[in-house]
């Protein structure tokens, strides 16, 4: 054929493999998200395609029609993005502070390797109830309960403020102490605080020192 198919990473497809072959022997159409196109002069565009069978009077399959879009477009957007992704991942996953994000109900919806390490709860752990309930349930000072509506860092969900240095202590997973110093900022939608970013720096060593 003049043009020949190939998967999105690039591999020929085999003839007996190729969707429009199966749409020839079973008579079902078929919808391809994303392949490569490659052109008689060697170059390659990103396409997507429906393949709709041909039947004769009788029903039987004689041919297909075969529509091709292009979406390079879509494709360069949809790298760019796991490129990015794949940056924002790298940052994270070797931050030396806990950063949690969490949604308007406070519950983590992402903890990274930093802040698993911190505070011992593992992320399924972490999912269960509203992290302030997990880290800071109680007074420092005499351990009387300590509602999240009378922190500081609440201040995100019911003002859409931003919270920096604030000190506090919070707790591991084995009960002790954890002196940290952390900021919370709101993610806004139509004005409203629907998920919060925190991150915590964990003081022990300055504390001890």
């Amino acid at each position: 054929v003049a043009h020949r198919l190939l998967t999105p990473d690039g591999r020929p497809i085999p003839h007996d493999q190729c969707p429009l072959a199966d749409v020839l022997r079973d008579g079902h159409p078929r919808h391809i998200a994303h392949a490569i196109m490659e052109r008689p002069d060697g170059g390659r565009i990103h396409v997507q395609a429906s393949i709709s069978p041909l039947h004769d009077p009788a029903g039987t399959v004689i041919g297909a029609i075969n529509c091709f879009q292009r979406v390079d477009d879509r494709v360069a957007v949809e790298q760019e993005l796991r490129r990015q992704l794949d940056v924002t991942r790298a940052i994270t996953d070797h931050a030396a502070d806990a950063l949690f994000l969490c949604d308007a109900r406070g519950v983590v919806t992402f903890a990274n390797p930093a802040a698993i390490r911190t505070f011992g709860f593992s992320f399924d752990e972490l999912r269960s109830a509203p992290l302030h309930d997990l880290i800071q349930d109680r007074h420092a000072d005499d351990g009387r309960p300590y509602p999240s509506s009378a922190c500081p860092l609440g201040r995100v969900y019911s003002e859409g403020e931003t919270v920096r240095g604030h000190e506090d202590t919070f707790y591991h997973k084995d009960g002790r102490a954890v002196p940290v110093v952390c900021s919370n900022a709101p993610i806004l939608l139509h004005g409203r605080a629907v998920a919060a970013v925190l991150v915590v720096h964990d003081t022990t060593d300055v504390r001890r020192a």
